[in-house]
Formats: C-alpha cells, sequence, structure tokens
C-alpha cells in the first residue's frame, strides 16, 4: 500500500480489452425522497447478503462495482413497496436464481435444497477483498447437514430469503438461470450520485458482515446507512464525499480506519504540533521557520478557522479507538496544508499579544528528528549517560541494531521509544530481553457463518518469539503514547504480558490487527481492522491499549523548555 507521496514498481503486466468504456454524463446531485431511501436501503442489504453469501456461479462473476451502480438506478425510483419487489427480483435473480423477494406478509413456501453430488459455500476467513493481504473468501464443497436458507425482512414489509449453501451438478452450480445482460463499462467519478451512492452500498455491506468490533465499540450500524446515503446524494463534489466517507469510517471507531482519495496534500509548515495539556501547542521549529515562533506557543486559528472549530470539524472525520490515537490524528489532520501555505495565529508561550503567520508548506521529511512532536535524541541509538542507553525503535534499522548489540549488551539501562510504528528489528528486538519463548497475543479472523455476524467463529493465531543470544540482562524502559498502534501494540503486547521492563508514559492506540484496504469507484481507498486482536489473557484490547506501568504526560510548560518528559522520567525510572 503506498498512500501519500512516494513510488511504486510493478512487474509482470498484461492489459486486455474488454470493451468499450461508456461515458455517461454524471448525474448531478440530489436529495434521497423518503421512498427513495428506503429503496436503497433494501437494496443495500441485500446487496450484501447475496455478493458475501450467495455461492452460485453467477454471483460469483458479477463485476459487484458496476452492479452496485446500475442497482441504485434501477432500484431507487420504485413508486411503491409492489414496485420496489419487482426491481429488486429483476436486478438479484439472474444472479441469485435460488433466492426469493417477497412481501413480508405473504412468504411464499420454502423451497427444499435438491439432492446433489456436492454443495458449496462461502467459507470466509475474513472477507477476501483481492487486495493481497491475508483475508480469503473461497467457495468450499460442504457436507449435509445443510443450514437453512438465511430470511431478513430488508425494509418493513419487504424480506428476502437468500440460500448460503447450493448443489452442484456437471461442474456449475443449480438452479440454472438465463445469463444475465452483460453490466457496462464506464469511466466513474465521484461527481456522478449514482457511483457515491453505490460506494456506500459496498463500503458499509464490508463492515456489516466483517468488522470484528462492534461487540466493542457498540456502534449501531444499520443507524449509519441512512445518514450516509443521504450525504452521498446531495454531496457536490469528490472533497465532500471524501468527508461523508470518512465519517462513515469513524463511527466504527477503529484507529486502523481510513479513507484516502480525492485531491489530499501532504504539505505541513515547517513547524511540529501536538496535543499538550488539552492544547495545540508547537512543540519543535523546523530550520525553515521564520523567527518569532517558539516551542509553547498555542495554536488558536488555523486558516482563520477558531481551533475549537477546526477540531470538532476534524475529530468527526477521524476514526479512533482511543483518545491518545484521536489526539495523533488530529494533530496530523490540522498539519496538513490546503494550499502553499497556512496561515496560524498562536497566543504566546511568554504571554503578550497574540501574533499571526502564514507559513510555508511542503513535504515532510520523513522520520526526520525536528519533525517528530518531541525532542528526540539525533542518533537512533546513543548513549544518554554512562551505561544507560536509548534505541528508538521507530527510526533504527536492522542493521544498526545489529551493530548496536555488543554496546547494549553491556548497558545498564535501556530505554525503548515505542511512540510511532517500529520499523527494523522491532519485535526480534525483544528475543534479547527474554531466556524463555514468547509470544505475541491472540488473533482471532473473523469466519461468519451467517450475513449480519449472527453466527460467527474465530480462526486464532499468532507470532512465537524464541530468545536470542546475547541476552540484554540490563533494566529496560519503553516509551509509549497514544501514536503507537497495531505492530507497535503486538510489540508493546509481549513487553506488557511477560513483564519485559516498565511502561512510561501514556495509553496507545487502542487497535491492533492486520488491515484489510479495498478501492471504491471514484479513486477512494478505505483501510480497516480485518481482525480481532486479543490480550494474551483473552481480555480486551481493542479501546484499551497498552497501559504504562508509570503513567507520565507532556505539559506546556516542559514543551517551552525543550524537554522530551517522557524520556526523562524513564531515565529516572533506570536509575532507581
Amino acid at each position: 500500500m503506498q498512500f501519500g507521496p512516494g513510488s511504486a514498481w510493478v512487474d509482470d503486466v498484461s492489459f486486455d480489452i474488454t470493451g468499450e468504456i461508456r461515458r455517461d454524463p454524471a448525474e448531478p446531485a440530489r436529495p434521497l425522497t423518503a421512498q427513495g431511501l428506503v429503496n436503497l436501503t433494501a437494496f443495500t442489504r441485500l446487496y450484501g447478503y447475496v455478493r458475501h453469501f450467495h455461492p452460485s456461479d453467477q454471483a460469483a462473476r458479477t463485476d459487484w462495482e458496476t452492479f452496485a451502480v446500475e442497482g441504485v438506478r434501477k432500484v431507487e425510483s420504485a413508486a411503491t413497496t409492489v414496485e420496489l419487489i419487482d426491481r429488486l427480483r429483476a436486478a438479484f435473480q439472474p444472479i441469485a436464481p435460488g433466492a426469493a423477494i417477497y412481501a413480508t406478509a405473504a412468504p411464499p413456501p420454502p423451497v427444499p435444497v435438491p439432492d446433489a453430488k456436492s454443495y458449496l459455500r462461502y467459507q470466509h476467513n475474513g472477507v477476501g477483498l483481492d487486495n493481497g493481504m491475508i483475508y480469503r473468501s473461497p467457495r468450499n464443497a460442504v457436507s449435509p447437514p445443510l443450514p437453512k436458507p438465511f430470511e431478513a425482512e430488508l425494509v418493513p414489509g419487504v424480506t428476502a430469503r437468500v440460500p448460503l449453501v447450493v448443489p452442484v451438478e456437471d461442474g456449475h452450480t443449480l438452479p440454472l438461470a438465463p445469463a444475465a445482460e452483460p453490466l457496462p463499462i464506464y469511466s466513474r467519478t465521484a461527481a456522478d450520485r449514482a457511483t457515491r451512492l453505490a460506494d456506500v452500498v459496498i463500503a458499509w455491506n464490508i463492515m456489516q458482515h466483517f468488522y470484528p468490533y462492534f461487540d466493542v465499540v457498540k456502534t449501531d450500524w444499520l443507524a449509519e446507512l441512512p445518514k450516509a446515503l443521504r450525504s452521498a446524494a446531495t454531496d457536490p463534489d469528490s472533497a465532500a464525499f471524501l468527508a461523508t466517507l470518512q465519517r462513515l469510517v469513524a463511527a466504527l471507531h477503529d484507529g486502523h480506519g481510513n479513507v484516502m482519495g480525492g485531491a489530499m496534500s501532504f504539505r505541513v509548515p515547517p513547524i511540529a504540533m501536538a496535543w499538550v495539556d488539552g492544547q495545540l501547542l508547537v512543540t519543535q521549529v523546523f530550520k525553515s521557520c521564520p523567527p518569532g515562533i517558539v516551542p509553547g506557543d498555542r495554536v488558536v486559528r488555523i486558516d482563520g478557522k477558531p481551533i475549537d472549530q477546526a477540531t470538532a470539524d476534524a475529530r468527526a472525520r477521524i476514526s479512533a479507538a482511543t483518545e491518545g490515537w484521536m489526539r495523533a490524528r488530529l494533530r496530523s489532520e490540522l498539519s496538513l496544508c490546503k494550499s502553499s501555505s497556512m496561515q496560524l495565529e498562536f497566543e504566546p508561550y511568554d504571554g503578550g499579544s497574540n501574533k499571526l503567520f502564514d507559513l510555508p508548506c511542503a513535504q515532510p521529511k520523513s522520520k526526520d528528528p525536528e519533525a517528530y512532536p518531541e525532542p528526540r535524541p539525533v542518533e537512533k541509538v546513543t548513549e544518554l549517560e554512562p551505561g544507560i542507553f536509548y534505541v528508538d525503535l521507530d527510526r533504527v534499522t536492522d542493521k544498526e541494531w545489529t551493530d548496536a548489540i555488543p554496546r547494549l549488551e553491556k548497558a545498564k539501562g535501556i530505554v525503548f521509544d515505542m511512540r510511532g510504528y517500529p520499523g527494523g528489528p522491532g519485535i526480534q528486538s525483544l528475543a534479547h530481553l527474554t531466556d524463555s519463548p514468547i509470544r505475541s497475543a491472540k488473533w482471532n479472523i473473523p469466519s461468519p457463518l451467517q450475513p449480519d455476524r449472527l453466527e460467527v467463529k474465530w480462526n486464532e493465531s499468532g507470532w512465537p518469539v524464541p530468545p536470542q543470544k546475547p541476552y540484554f540482562a540490563a533494566k529496560r524502559a519503553f516509551l509509549i503514547d497514544g501514536r503507537a498502534i497495531s505492530y507497535a501494540e503486538t510489540v508493546m503486547g509481549i513487553v506488557e504480558a511477560f513483564k519485559l521492563g516498565e511502561i512510561v508514559g501514556e495509553p496507545t492506540a487502542g487497535t491492533n490487527g492486520n488491515v484489510n484496504p479495498f478501492k471504491l469507484a471514484g479513486g477512494y481507498t478505505i483501510s480497516w481492522t480485518g481482525m480481532k486482536v486479543l490480550k494474551h489473557d483473552g481480555s480486551q484490547h481493542h479501546g484499551i491499549g497498552i497501559l504504562p506501568t508509570v503513567p507520565v504526560s507532556r505539559t506546556r510548560k516542559g514543551v517551552a523548555e525543550g524537554k522530551d518528559e517522557l524520556l526523562l522520567k524513564a531515565v529516572e525510572v533506570l536509575k532507581r
């Protein structure tokens, strides 16, 4: 995955001409009617049941993105319940010939599954989205006893009965159905209303059936559907629709939840900022910054907008499981420039009148010490005091780690900085801190047997970490805060469970598990967490994270004095 500026290399590419691209004029924005919302709600729910759980050959061959766009166009304008049922049948029966769609008050008699030599069923390991991740959704052979068809009322008065298992004869699924008309191939943009609505249909369903943390976050996901559909119908441009998707994903309270797309900027002003004591403060000033701004200055306006308003607007579009990750994301979002410069108004730390600056914006330098929101040591591995070493696991490479091992073996104390996302040795660094095998927390991939998460099995796995010589006998302290997410929490979960050292700072992001990103028409990519991670003892991790054994937070005074208060506390702990 590549988010933001960068390069990618692609090998072994071939192209096929599959048809002429139809370039229909984009349908302009207009509000949904009350009946239109009912119609699209019914279409959305049935779309998910058939796409993800009905294993017919016809459904497996369907171009689901185009099907969603065309379905939105055909179903939305149904004027009555009877007409809605007719249009749903016309859309779905060619690809789900065994499904029944009917008035709730007049159900047809159940149709028994015919005897066959074999049967197919989706056996999800997460949800396979053709993105190269670990998740898969194969159609596998199953034996009797067979489950009953899934039945659900899509909207009041309209019910669907969808088989979860289909018989197979002569290499194809039954029942047979006339081939559906070929779906058009056409250029899609977020300027097209039906494309935006289809994106909501697709995204909502993936989360509805496969997001593993609804039991923890308690979001009423069904209630989020009409909000997103209404907003998508009236969004005037790609930026507005980006915000619609972001608000939808924010309701997941998933630290991995993010939406990329549109003309996003990755430029920042020549300062670093962070939330300290509930205020957005300047924490570092880059060499390229004009004079007059110092650490400790408080941001009061961004591009003319009061900081409280700017924060509230950004918060509504950020998905976070903990307040620590929310503050980390807010810092990042509010640091992004909307043009070549950013206007910032500051309240000086030392008093006096507010000061206004128009700061130039540029691409940030990755892992540059001056760009961090705290004054980290320039060297990735360095001796802070005689016998006490600092290792920045966010920046150190494998080679630098290997070269440092002889020195660390002799250390009296080691501070490991985990405020970020570790590269290089990462989890392997822990192998030198134990003389017995240790392992990661419990990773659980959902395997839903029925839609709407009504019956879910969990496939558990984890990483073993065997001990490695030399063993570091030094006292250890690990620095954490809300920026430590995902793999960082895998590392810190082992530290917590096996008591490999003191944990100094603030709680981590409370979000772990491999992501499962997918693309949507119009150039959007949504990332989210595809598995559930539990702590070693089986307790909840999501929304809690790794808690410090030595809690400490930054202060405005410390920022103004250029201190890294978490690092200073860790050194103090090691010297006790």
